[in-house]
């Protein structure tokens, strides 16, 4: 009995090692602000703000570098407003969900670049307002439909378990009606490597 539980022990802990720094977690944010601008009688402001989750598994590893599949789910929203002949509020937000490939490659042992694509879907909802008079119209939207992303990024290792992340990537949209086309974000944050 007393080898079983030895047997078992090593068995834990050696699995437990062998599954090591296989998977990551990470977490970024991004702001941005576009002061208002004034171009042709008109007058345009806006901000937005992002979040993203990202889980990833290590497929493959070489001396190079690193593959992982990855599910990103972003979560972009924002507001903005335009003032010429009217007056025109919208605020809203769009989640990404857009599973995909990442390739870290080497830089040195603690910093590594890497690049990203993938596809999936995304969901955006989005509320206007216009001034018509001395009255406000409203008017709620929503649309889903297909997405995709690519990107790079850079990746510094502080300990074994914690790094800080920077990334830029586009998200897209696969069809016009009401969704954001293209959304380009800058996003910075950390990322629990398991």
């Amino acid at each position: 009995m007393k080898r079983f539980g030895y047997l078992t022990l090593f068995v834990l802990l050696s699995g437990h090692s062998l599954l090591a720094q296989n998977s990551d977690l990470g977490f970024l944010f991004g702001f941005s602000q576009r002061n208002a601008s004034v171009r042709n009688d008109v007058i345009r402001g806006e901000v937005s703000v992002s979040f993203q989750v990202n889980y990833a598994r290590q497929l493959v590893e070489g001396k190079g570098g690193r593959l992982y599949l990855e599910f990103p789910a972003l979560f972009a929203g924002g507001s903005n407003g335009e003032i010429s002949n009217q007056v025109i509020g919208r605020a809203g937000g769009t989640a990404f969900f857009t599973p995909g490939l990442r390739y870290h490659y080497n830089l040195a042992s603690r910093v590594a670049i890497y690049a990203a694509a993938g596809a999936g879907i995304a969901h955006k909802e989005e509320r206007f307002g216009t001034v018509v008079g001395n009255r406000v119209i409203e008017r709620d939207e929503s649309n889903t439909g297909g997405a995709y992303n690519f990107g790079g990024g850079l990746d510094f290792r502080l300990t074994r378990l914690w790094s800080l992340r920077g990334e830029v990537r586009s998200f897209r949209t696969t069809q016009a009606a009401t969704l954001t086309r293209r959304s380009t974000i800058a996003q910075i944050g950390f990322a629990l490597h398991f």
